[in-house]
């Protein structure tokens, strides 16, 4: 998840100012050992090491190498609470740093495998979900449970309402999404996504429109994208596009839905007014995300293998020239600015940087970690789903 946030600095500035503080008070809170911007420092951990690598995305520099207790599955930054998350599944537990200071401030047991994490809308919620079919959501404002459901099929693939006050959970193979309520700590219902009696049900997380109201989820096994009210809870549409799509994507500008075909290699373009195919555009690509950059004119496919990704003009409904890095990419996040995509070079310690306007490979940071894999951004150009 990684939720746009709008005008937190200038309104934090605005506060300090106005409590009248030392003029060496207002000069520290721009600190350069501080990771506390949202937009500006990116976190890759190591799939090998002990490490998280903190990446300064503006000067495109290692800005801290920050030491953890143990091997970290995946990172998340919370802009709000200037804290980042590290997942340790095998250990069920997870690592809380300040950002602030960098320093540790918890290491907690949550009972469970955290196989996957979200934070939510407003950042001060983390919830963690397991293989095994739990979910648990932590206050990290006083670091305490406030939310745990079991009996799941799985809870990997989870998506918060655009208000926070919901979570959605994909139970694939019984093809339905069960509705956890926040406020009432439990799960309150679940959207049957219909379809065929396949026991065999291939399912995508679930993503949000821009605007919060609508949800997209691939049904893989079937060739079709569920369309969801996510106020009513109930599904509207189904529409068919190509072979085996992937996760859809929201552009930013809330005019496209975009789902990666990856049995053909193909890329829907969904509108998400009228709800139909405005395009299908080869690609020769198998997706494993979705990014858009520079005000949503242009689609990157990263690759789910090889070491191309794949670059969709949005205003031609054209496939353009692909970007060669020099190994397999991770997910990948744009800037807030949408100009600039980030994404860790797998197996090789490299971070990329790739201008979305010249759609080309502008720079490489060798950072001399190894293992670098799930670089996250706590602000950036992504639609948060």
């Amino acid at each position: 998840p990684r939720p746009r946030v709008m005008l937190t600095r200038k309104l934090a500035l605005f506060a300090v100012m106005f409590a009248a503080p030392a003029v060496a008070d207002i000069l520290d809170i721009f600190g350069s050992d501080k990771l506390t911007d949202g937009s500006r420092f990116a976190f890759a951990p190591s799939k090998v090491d002990n490490t998280i690598i903190a990446i300064d995305v503006q000067e495109r520099q290692i800005a801290a190498v920050l030491e953890l207790p143990r091997r970290a599955d995946s990172v998340i930054a919370t802009n709000e609470l200037s804290l980042l998350v590290a997942t340790h599944p095998d250990n069920r537990s997870v690592t809380v740093i300040n950002l602030y200071n960098r320093e540790i401030v918890r290491e907690l047991d949550i009972g469970m495998r955290p196989d996957a994490v979200l934070a939510n809308t407003y950042d001060r919620f983390v919830t963690f979900g397991s293989r095994d079919g739990s979910v648990s959501t932590w206050d990290l404002s006083n670091f305490e449970q406030v939310v745990r459901v079991d009996g799941l099929e799985s809870a990997t693939l989870m998506t918060f309402s655009f208000d926070g006050g919901h979570l959605f959970v994909v139970e694939p193979s019984a093809k339905r999404i069960s509705v956890i309520d926040m406020a009432k700590r439990e799960k309150v219902s679940e959207i049957d996504l219909g379809g065929n009696a396949d026991v065999d049900a291939e399912v995508s997380a679930l993503s949000r429109s821009a605007d919060g109201y609508t949800g997209y989820v691939a049904v893989t096994s079937e060739d079709r994208v569920a369309v969801l009210d996510l106020v009513k809870k109930e599904v509207t549409a189904s529409i068919k596009v190509g072979d085996a799509p992937g996760r859809p994507f929201s552009t930013g500008d809330n005019r496209f839905v975009l789902i990666p075909n990856n049995g053909d290699g193909t890329l829907s373009v969904l509108s998400a007014w009228t709800r139909t195919v405005e395009a299908t555009i080869a690609t020769g690509i198998e997706a494993r995300e979705i990014n858009t950059g520079w005000l949503d004119t242009v689609a990157f496919i990263m690759p789910a293998s090889g070491n191309e990704v794949g670059v969709v003009d949005l205003q031609e409904f054209e496939a353009a020239q692909p970007i060669k890095l020099p190994g397999p990419s991770d997910d990948g996040i744009v800037t807030s600015d949408s100009k600039t995509l980030v994404t860790s070079i797998i197996g090789t310690g490299q971070v990329a940087f790739i201008d979305a306007r010249t759609r080309r490979l502008q720079s490489l940071l060798d950072t001399d970690a190894t293992g670098l894999e799930g670089i996250e951004i706590a602000v950036s150009n992504n639609v948060c789903h």
